[in-house]
């Protein structure tokens, strides 16, 4: 189920991520985009996770994420994780800001060992 947060936005501004089932060692994408197109001010967040940040608003990757989690913009801002461990599993969160919201988008990743 997907959950949003909003302080006067709508709900189409921000599509994405979906809930995802994936196996050990595969490869994921969670797919988030806006109107943009881009991640200018967009940042992914895991519930959970040290630190709670994966991708903040300013295209940082946080340092324990970078070994195999990236970002894609090319078609929005998607995150990737390669090489699916168990401590994977877990709610992610898709944000955006503007400069006058911010609207949250959630999807639950769910791991099978092999």
């Amino acid at each position: 189920m997907f959950h949003l947060y909003t302080a006067g936005a709508q709900e189409s501004q921000l599509e994405g991520p979906e809930n995802t089932l994936s196996v050990v060692g595969s490869n994921v994408t969670l797919k988030c985009s806006s109107p943009s197109r881009y991640c200018n001010g967009n940042e992914w967040l895991k519930y959970g996770g040290i630190p709670p940040t994966i991708f903040d608003d300013h295209g940082i990757m946080a340092f324990p994420y970078r070994d195999r989690y990236s970002v894609d913009n090319s078609s929005g801002c998607d995150l990737v994780i390669k090489n699916i461990e168990l401590t994977d599993a877990g709610r992610y969160i898709c944000r955006e800001f503007t400069s006058s919201k911010s609207i949250e988008r959630t999807a639950h990743h769910v791991v099978l060992s092999k």
